[in-house]
């Protein structure tokens, strides 16, 4: 009998951490208006503030062969809910908007929720925190600006 129990939770804890998601597979749902169409996709440059990257640099971001300390890759998900960005080799933020003080198909600002973890190793939380953000195309080109700078990043094709 007691063999019998011991089987019977064994099968019961291992169905339950099997179907427990993990904080990578976890996504935020967000109640706000889904970013704009016109965001969605990848968007490449270099965090050096208010400098653009040249047209070889974007092509080799793009190709995923140029990765030096100055990368900034910036991904808005097809989900419309959030985007991730990767700085150089250090961090990959996980980026849910919680409110929009500017909302039109080319330009949002507001705050969002970002969540920072060691690049490679989404189990290493680095930080947490609610920011502002603005993030405009003109031209063709993604204006991004926070509390770091002002950033100029080129979609990838």
């Amino acid at each position: 009998m007691y063999k019998r129990i011991q089987v019977n939770v064994f099968l019961a804890l291992a169905m339950l951490l099997s179907s427990t998601p993990s904080i990578v597979n976890a996504q935020v749902r967000s109640s706000v208006k889904p970013i704009p169409k016109a965001f969605i996709g990848e968007w490449v440059g270099i965090i050096r503030d208010k400098q653009r990257p040249t047209k070889k640099v974007i092509k080799d971001l793009c190709n995923s062969s140029y990765y030096q300390d100055d990368a900034y890759v910036m991904e808005f998900n097809a989900d419309r809910q959030s985007s991730n960005t990767t700085l150089s080799l250090e961090d990959n933020f996980y980026e849910y908007p919680v409110s929009y003080t500017k909302y039109t198909p080319n330009h949002i600002t507001g705050k969002q929720l970002s969540v920072v973890f060691e690049l490679g190793n989404n189990d290493e939380l680095v930080g947490k925190d609610v920011e502002r953000f603005d993030y405009r195309i003109t031209k063709g080109e993604l204006n991004v600006t926070n509390k770091y700078g002002t950033y100029y990043l080129t979609r990838c094709k």
